[in-house]
This record gives C-alpha cells, structure tokens and sequence, in this order.
C-alpha cells in the first residue's frame, strides 16, 4: 500500500511555504525552527517536548523518487505549495519496524515531514507537537 500524505495544517495563520532556520535536538526535546519564505521575518517553532522516536533530514535532491511518486500521486502544487505533511502507512515507519526487530509495532507512531525549499526533514513520534508562530522581531 502507498504512503498517504495529507497537508498538517497544526495552527490557524501559518504560511504555505517555509525553509530550515535550524534543528535543535538535546534533553529538553526536538526543536525545530521554520522561517516563512515570502517574509523571512515570521515562522513557526515545532517543540518535540519529550523528544522524538527518530527523525532524518535530507538535502531535497536526494528525495527525488518520493517528491516524483508524490507528483505522481497528488499532483506538483501539492508538495511545491506546501511544507507540513503527516505521512500514514509510512515507509519510514515500516524501516524503523523492521529495525527494531518489531518492538515499535504497538506504538502509534505519527510522521511528519517538513518539506522546505532545500531540504526534506521528518519526524517520527508518538504525539502531536507544541507549535508557535514567532516574530523575528521578538525571537
């Protein structure tokens, strides 16, 4: 079965399109900061407050194949539109499964991808992040 992704839309006044001010990862949690493409003044702050299972973050054009499938699949403006997906019957799932042997199949995970202009960063957890817009203006 293919992977089904769906636009995240977390947050009322969030923007279509976003690139990667930065990842933080440490013992409070994941953290990951977006900056609005068109206004580079705005973004949003992603807290993964208890971590996260796992997560990857790949240059764009090595994603060619999934970025392809989901032209295929969705149609262009669908990806090229928008950055916050959740992904179900998750391949990235699928892997971990595998990797660990089958211990992670009870959990319920969720897989985010944040598809910037450069870059394919995803998240897999067990639950729903903290999500802020912030003003570069007050970081």
């Amino acid at each position: 079965m293919l992977e089904q992704w769906t636009h995240w839309k977390p947050i009322d006044g969030i923007a279509q399109i976003y690139n990667l001010e930065s990842i933080t990862d440490g013992i409070p949690g994941l953290f990951i900061r977006l900056y609005e493409e068109k206004t580079k003044k705005r973004g949003l702050l992603i807290s993964f407050e208890y971590s996260a299972e796992a997560y990857r973050i790949t240059d764009e054009s090595f994603r060619r194949e999934t970025l392809f499938a989901l032209g295929q699949q969705y149609g262009i403006p669908f990806f090229s539109e928008w950055a916050l997906f959740k992904v179900t019957n998750s391949e990235y799932v699928q892997w971990l499964s595998r990797e660990s042997s089958g211990i992670t199949d009870s959990w319920n995970f969720i897989h985010f991808v944040f598809l910037t202009q450069d870059s394919m960063l995803e998240v897999v957890t067990t639950y729903e992040p903290k999500v802020t817009l912030w003003d570069l203006d007050r970081t």
